[in-house]
């Protein structure tokens, strides 16, 4: 964590509708009131946490904290020099020293910038860009005292960024000379391969810290990498470092080719052959791609959730072809762009191939599940054409206000597309596929093209609540989660005590399910486990509770108390108190104490990792309230979450059905099976 301290003072005007005022400068730390809108505070400190400005404000006399500044205008500051010179952008005009370029190149500065439809801080917000990725604006505009830059973008509808955590590129930079191939390493840890360029493509694989690979092209900060077996995909540039290529790499190449072309003269004669052929497949590498490993941190704002970027919901590509033409029957496919290269394969002459890409001597060509390259000189009539293949939508979730409209709708060149929604009353679709929203709830739309088809859920938001207030959990669901936690040891005279043990995840655990959920944890010893353990249960509830030798365990009181400790302004309950106030949802005590349980087993970082597309949260965010949900929608949003490493487990299930049943109806009772049946569509283990 970067973090540079700044004397300055003035005064700051709330943009948000709501906007939290937090003890420490991160959205991790507690809640300590929230503000409203266009209200005025003065702010004598102004702290710089990981390129993001926060101030301290004081509301009351006993409420004071540091508030997010990309939801704050400043109506004057005092800047000192040294200050300035460590800021890369300012949101004041006083530190504008030169007029801002009319078109070039930004690098985002902060972790997770939104992208908003006009050039303001109350602006619709239609997408997220991340931090060290590199984005061209075409133009700039000067509002509330900040320069904004409108950036180009691929996966996201384009839009503006403020100046306050982007910097510009001169022509001299990295970004003028970024190469589109070369070899990169990983530099973090599990690294998530995708289907496309963004993280709303599908995930292909994990790449492990510190693996190299070679990349082929480069595509608003991410790499498309060449993965084993000739498959291809793109990486997240956050998580890569590139490498420079040096004079013996270029030597090399150059001497590379030099061979392959003096070889292609006698290639069309050498490479034909009479063996038998193999017949190609039509699936092209290019169609496989790949993403990043960590996940969004939701906005520091309750501002009502505006219409996503739509997604085109017809594919197509641009397929390259090629005819073998050959003096014998059949063409040799090499595994590499050479004669020295292995055999593997032969396509027989007259036969048309797919070309993947195209050299001076060697072309790469489909073959198989993978590639193998042929001699360019072999390969004829060479056509590119555009393809459809498919019907999708990049987004899982579509959100709009009531009263909204959000076009779903795409031409695709020489085919009809129709539209359905799931609820035409409250959730209509036109023919052209612009769908409205009419009342607030959860709706499908279907996009049909031929026999293929795509839906996607369109969430239709209700006015936000205001002086939403943070709740804390309840006896009752304490005790709640701890029935359904369970992890305890029966003595002969009947006590409970608590082992450390591995769930079923393999993570560590203690008490009523305090877990270490690290990668690392899974291969620690059990002692390595207690010492881990020790240092939590002196930090949150003492030293005298402590594992020794002597007591290697936690006693019930004791593991009750570890609990209450984990639930008193921990993650799980800040991330349901901060989830609701950000979106003005309102949630009475049972519905909270559900949440909790429900954060508390899958996950602060679960819950956090998408700010709003996730269907439970959608189900209740439509409504801006727990009581006005539709039951079947929210029992299906708890009931998704029933597995734990890929396998489907029956006591999460029940545990996700009665949580349902404490949202929907408050009775904390334990039911299992004398309640509730399980699916019988499901494998358990």
């Amino acid at each position: 964590t970067t973090v540079s301290n700044q004397s300055s003072s003035g005064k700051l005007t709330v943009t948000a509708n709501l906007l939290n005022v937090r003890s420490e400068a991160t959205t991790k730390s507690k809640i300590v009131t929230t503000v409203k809108k266009n209200k005025s505070y003065t702010f004598t400190k102004v702290k710089t946490v990981n390129n993001e400005k926060w101030y301290y404000i004081a509301v009351s006399s006993d409420k004071k904290g540091w508030v997010n500044g990309g939801y704050v205008t400043l109506q004057q500051a005092t800047t000192t020099a040294k200050t300035t010179e460590s800021t890369t952008a300012s949101s004041t005009k006083a530190t504008t020293t030169a007029p801002a370029a009319i078109s070039g190149n930004v690098i985002i500065e902060a972790n997770l910038l939104n992208v908003r439809i006009d050039p303001s801080s109350t602006a619709t917000v239609i997408g997220t860009v991340k931090k060290d990725n590199i984005y061209e604006f075409s133009k700039t505009k000067t509002a509330e005292g900040i320069t904004w830059y409108y950036i180009n973008v691929s996966n996201v509808r384009s839009g503006w960024v403020m100046g306050t955590y982007v910097k510009v590129l001169d022509n001299n930079s990295t970004v003028s000379t970024v190469p589109k191939s070369g070899t990169l390493s990983i530099t973090g840890s599990d690294v998530i391969a995708r289907k496309g360029a963004g993280t709303n493509y599908d995930e292909v694989c994990k790449l492990k810290k510190d693996d190299s690979y070679k990349f082929t092209d480069v595509k608003d900060g991410w790499y498309r990498i060449v993965l084993p077996d000739n498959k291809t995909g793109w990486v997240a540039g956050a998580y890569v470092k590139t490498e420079k290529t040096s004079a013996s790499t270029t030597k090399a190449t150059t001497e590379a080719t030099t061979k392959v072309t003096t070889e292609a003269t006698t290639e069309a004669t050498t490479e034909a052959t009479t063996e038998p052929t193999t017949e190609a497949t039509t699936e092209s590498t290019t169609e496989t791609t790949v993403a990043e490993s960590t996940t969004a941190v939701p906005a520091e704002t309750t501002t009502g959730i505006p219409v996503s970027p739509t997604a085109a919901p017809g594919i197509t590509k641009n397929v390259t072809y090629g005819t073998v033409k050959v003096s014998a029957n059949n063409l040799i496919v090499r595994k590499g762009p050479g004669s020295s290269y292995a055999r593997i394969g032969t396509v027989p002459n007259g036969s048309t191939v797919v070309v993947v890409s195209r050299g001076s001597s060697w072309h790469q060509i489909e073959y198989g599940s993978g590639t193998g390259y042929v001699s360019a000189s072999c390969i004829k009539n060479i056509t590119t054409k555009t393809e459809f293949v498919g019907i999708s939508y990049l987004d899982e979730y579509i959100y709009i206000n009531v009263g909204q409209s959000v076009d779903l709708g795409r031409t695709i060149s020489g085919s009809t597309v129709t539209y359905a929604s799931s609820d035409p009353a409250h959730c209509p679709v036109t023919e052209t596929g612009v769908t409205s929203g009419v009342k607030e709830g959860l709706y499908t739309v279907t996009a049909m093209c031929g026999s293929e088809s795509a839906s996607v859920c369109v969430v239709v938001l209700k006015e936000p609540n205001s002086d939403i207030q943070t709740l804390s959990i309840s006896e009752k669901g304490v005790q709640f989660i701890a029935d359904w936690e369970g992890g305890e040891t029966i003595l002969p005279n009947g006590s409970k005590v608590f082992y450390p043990y591995k769930d079923v995840s393999g993570f560590w655990t203690l008490g009523y399910g305090h877990a270490k959920t690290s990668t690392a944890s899974k291969s620690w010893t059990e002692e390595h486990a207690i010492e881990e353990f020790n240092q939590d249960i002196e930090a949150l509830i003492g030293a005298d509770y402590k594992l020794t030798k002597k007591r290697p365990y936690l006693t019930e009181a004791a593991a009750k108390k570890l609990l209450y400790a984990d639930m008193k302004d921990g993650d799980y309950v800040n991330s349901i108190n901060g989830w609701a106030v950000r979106n003005g949802v309102q949630l009475n005590q049972a519905q909270f104490d559900a949440l909790v349980s429900f954060c508390y087993n899958i996950g602060s970082s679960m819950w956090n990792s998408d700010s709003t597309k996730f269907y439970l949260k959608s189900a209740i965010l439509s409504h801006r309230s727990g009581s006005e949900t539709v039951p079947d929608q929210i029992i299906e949003g708890f009931c998704r979450y029933y597995k734990s490493s890929g396998n489907a487990y029956t006591g999460l299930w029940y545990r996700r059905r009665n949580e349902a049943e404490l949202f929907l109806t408050g009775d904390y009772a334990i039911d299992r099976d004398n309640k509730f049946s399980l699916p019988s569509d499901i494998s358990w283990s």
